[in-house]
């Protein structure tokens, strides 16, 4: 392996929106400081440090997109209609999701079949 002794501190420039099935791990992107002088490619082991935080778990399946941005189709009990709404998401895992903002924890989730949805739509559920 390579020298542990080298360490550099640097900031996450971009994280991939999804995780590659076969290795079961994310690309994230990190910009070093200019001091640090690692050449292109050089593998490297890292830590990050992040504060604990309440979220909302959700499996893959509950995942949409909103021009572009991860989004969830949520269910007005109400009217019994869907709404895509656009989510802030915390940590993608293997299986799941953690949601940090846009939806509150009470409220209902399409987890399944939700590409085939449209704003506005009616729909009759069962809840697991």
């Amino acid at each position: 392996m390579g020298d542990r002794a080298r360490t550099a501190r640097g900031n996450i420039r971009e994280v991939s929106p999804v995780i590659d099935t076969s290795t079961g791990t994310i690309r994230v992107k990190v910009a070093l400081p200019q001091e640090a002088q690692w050449s292109l490619g050089t593998s490297v082991v890292g830590e990050f440090h992040s504060p604990s935080r309440e979220g909302v778990i959700l499996p893959w399946s509950a995942m949409a997109s909103a021009g572009g941005e991860p989004a969830v189709w949520v269910i007005d009990a109400a009217s019994k209609s869907v709404s895509l709404r656009k989510v802030a998401v915390a940590r993608y895992r293997t299986a799941d999701f953690i949601v940090t903002g846009g939806i509150a924890p009470q409220e209902l989730i399409v987890t399944d079949g939700g590409k085939f949805l449209k704003q506005g739509q009616p729909v009759a559920w069962q809840e697991k």
